[in-house]
């Protein structure tokens, strides 16, 4: 498709993924909600939103809101993005910026959470990089001043989803996974592993993932930790083969039960 020109038969050529279904509900032209609910629906692990590619009037806005259930975060990245001038605008503007595509950490435009805009005249584009939402919910706008004959400077397409981000402990912030439990919330409970698997994604490839686990308690009433560790498995592989004299370092482990010896604060690290 090209523009509505008087100068002849115009065409774009470009790589477009092969199967594009959006799994979600669209209001008007091109605001979608894109919901973790209609993806499990649809069967697919990730969903996809595609750059506009058809003509668009001046002052054109298209939104997309990925809305993730409580307890869940929205990762969202780019396997493919271009940014270009823009061709063949309706309504020309001197300024910068006339087309422009913001992420937003919040289920609406709130311009305190932007993680990050591109806009037309000076942004790079990002392919392959993760933008992960602190929250349930992950907003994206496109805007146009200009309008285009052609279709978006900005060709992309977009792929998300949703992970499991829920916590047992109160989660310690700006850590990926420490948790603290403290007995004047809760008296008993449970600890595990991270659901959310990004958390080992994330990590650089030369560090370690470290999740650091802590139980406190009030010092005044001599109290004491019982940690019962009902189950623990490793991969097999690259890890030691041999035989463990330790079963809290073995590969598989029986229930067992630790006692902490003084009602200080007490650390598990994974």
């Amino acid at each position: 498709m090209g523009p509505l020109l008087n100068t002849g038969f115009h065409f774009n050529v470009g790589n477009w993924p092969g199967h594009v279904d959006t799994a979600g509900s669209r209001n008007g032209t091109c605001d979608w909600l894109l919901s973790s609910e209609s993806l499990r629906a649809s069967g697919d692990s990730e969903g996809i939103f595609l750059s506009v590619a058809h003509w668009y009037p001046p002052h054109t806005s298209c939104t997309y809101l990925m809305q993730g259930e409580d307890g869940e975060i929205v990762r969202l990245y780019f396997p493919s993005f271009r940014i270009n001038r823009i061709e063949s605008p309706i309504q020309p503007i001197e300024s910068d910026c006339g087309e422009s595509l913001t992420l937003y950490d919040a289920s609406w435009p709130d311009d305190s959470k932007i993680i990050k805009t591109f806009c037309d005249t000076f942004s790079k584009a990002m392919e392959k990089h993760d933008f992960v939402s602190t929250g349930n919910a992950l907003f994206v706008r496109f805007e146009s001043k200009t309008g285009s004959y052609s279709g978006s400077s900005l060709y992309y397409w977009a792929h998300y989803d949703f992970f499991n981000n829920t916590k047992l402990g109160e989660p310690v912030p700006g850590k990926p996974c420490d948790e603290v439990f403290a007995s004047w919330r809760q008296t008993r409970g449970w600890l595990r592993s991270p659901l959310n698997t990004l958390v080992y994604k994330q990590a650089q490839s030369s560090e370690d993932v470290q999740c650091l686990y802590r139980f406190v308690t009030d010092k005044r009433l001599f109290a004491r930790v019982i940690l019962t560790i009902t189950s623990l498995h490793f991969k097999e592989n690259p890890y030691n083969q041999g035989p463990c004299s330790n079963c809290l370092e073995d590969r598989e482990l029986t229930p067992h039960t630790l006692r902490s010896l003084s009602p200080k604060r007490h650390k598990v690290a994974m």
